[in-house]
Formats: structure tokens, C-alpha cells, sequence
């Protein structure tokens, strides 16, 4: 026969290890589903349209950079255009405003999910998600290609699985730094001023 305090003993393990896990779960998954759901329709979204809008749209522009063409001035696909602009940027050869306030709206949107929700899931989906919207068009473009039957270096058109994994490790390398920082952010103000005690605020006013 168990004694009574046998069984008060595991009772106080267990209401301790409850609120453990559920902390866990809230740090990694959001403390809210509905919020999370949200969250994560709002990276679909844009994920879309970010694809969308660079899948279907040309320009004209002077390429820079590796690509330079001097005073040519080439009609390619966005992403081409794009591409060469992010090389630049990333080098530190021109810096083009796109990609700096692409990067603080991320970073926004990442601080705003982890102070309303936490979620590190839901925040780092938000922040890759358009980032891999972007890298994925590069479907179709010509890349290096080596073929051992023929020497030299040919070019053939990427294909999509290719550019799926080239959009995955482009998200994961460049969202993964906006997401640390926007929900390290986020979590910070969360615990100065939980939305919880403005919501009370309001609701006792």
C-alpha cells in the first residue's frame, strides 16, 4: 500500500513539469494557436505574393557588379535584376534600399509576433517564408553545369526542385539571423510590458 506522502510527492512533480512543458511549448510554438494560425497565414501570403510579383514582372535596369554591363541597358526577368542588386548590397559595392527595408520589415514583423504570441516557429515561418518566395524564381535561370562527357562549363536552365532547395537554404541563411534578433527583441519587450497588462489596462479603464 502506497503511503499518502508517496503520492503527494508525484502530484508536486507532476504540477511542476506541466507548467515546464507548457512553457516550452509556448516559446517554441506560440502561446496562442489562433494568433499562431494567423502568424502563419500571413507568411503564406506574403510567401505567394512575394514569388508572384518577382515571378511575373520585368524591368529595365543597368546590371552592376558581377554582371556589369556599363551603359547597356539590358530587359531580363526581376529576379535577375534583383539578384544582382542583393550581390551588391551583400558586398558592400551599393548599398539598394529594397533589401534594407525588406530586411527591417522582417525584422518588425519578427518583434511583433514574439511580443504578441512568442512562437519561435511562427516568427521564424514569417520571416523566411517571403525570403524563400524571392530565391525560388530563380527556376529556369541558367546555371553552371558540369558535364563529365564534355569538357568545359556548360549552362542549363535550374530546375524547380533545384530552386526549392536553393529558396530553403537562401531563407534559412539570411532569416535565420532576422529571426534571433527580432524575437530575442520581441521576448525582451514582452517581459518588460506583457500584452497581457496593457490588455487589463484597457479593460479596467
Amino acid at each position: 500500500m502506497r503511503s499518502p506522502t508517496n503520492k503527494r510527492s508525484k502530484t508536486n512533480e507532476c504540477g511542476k513539469i506541466k507548467p515546464f512543458l507548457a512553457s516550452k511549448r509556448a516559446i517554441l510554438l506560440g502561446h496562442n494557436p489562433r494568433v499562431s494560425a494567423w502568424i502563419y497565414f500571413v507568411a503564406l501570403v506574403s510567401t505567394v505574393a512575394v514569388a508572384a510579383i518577382v515571378a511575373v514582372t520585368t524591368v529595365r535596369y543597368t546590371p552592376t557588379g558581377p554582371t556589369d554591363g556599363g551603359s547597356i541597358v539590358l530587359r531580363s526577368p526581376s529576379y535577375i535584376q534583383l539578384w544582382d542588386w542583393f550581390a551588391a548590397t551583400f558586398n558592400g559595392n551599393h548599398i539598394h534600399q529594397i533589401f534594407v527595408i525588406g530586411a527591417v520589415v522582417l525584422l518588425l514583423g519578427a518583434t511583433v509576433s514574439a511580443y504578441l504570441n512568442s512562437g519561435l516557429l511562427p516568427t521564424a515561418v514569417l520571416v523566411m517564408g517571403p525570403i524563400f518566395g524571392l530565391f525560388v524564381n530563380r527556376i529556369g535561370t541558367p546555371v553552371p553545369v558540369i558535364d563529365p562527357h564534355e569538357p568545359g562549363l556548360s549552362y542549363a536552365p535550374m530546375t524547380l526542385l533545384d530552386a526549392i532547395v536553393w529558396g530553403g537554404e537562401s531563407a534559412l541563411f539570411l532569416g535565420l539571423p532576422i529571426t534571433i534578433l527580432g524575437f530575442t527583441a520581441g521576448a525582451v519587450f514582452r517581459w518588460m510590458l506583457s500584452p497581457r497588462r496593457i490588455a487589463e489596462r484597457f479593460e479596467s479603464s
